[in-house]
């Protein structure tokens, strides 16, 4: 993090073979706090407003529906 000069980075954990084991990892490593937020990479548009308003309803996920990321191109275009 030094070599790069990351200053809002707290710690760099590994990631596993699966999703479901990056989270883990990322859990273990958290420890003891109020809140974690799991972010899905593919959507990085999360803003303050989102987290504030999933914290206040005290939902335990939060789905946000967004256009597809991929596109289908064949051989002709």
């Amino acid at each position: 993090m030094e070599v790069y000069h990351l200053q809002k980075v707290k710690d760099i954990i590994e990631g596993g073979e699966e999703r479901y084991l990056s989270v883990y990892n990322a859990l273990k490593a958290a420890g003891a706090c109020d809140y974690i937020y799991i972010h899905d990479g593919a959507r990085p548009f999360v803003d303050q407003e989102m987290l504030q308003r999933l914290k206040r309803s005290g939902m335990h996920l939060w789905c946000v529906c967004g256009s597809s990321s991929f596109e289908r191109y064949t051989e002709t275009g």
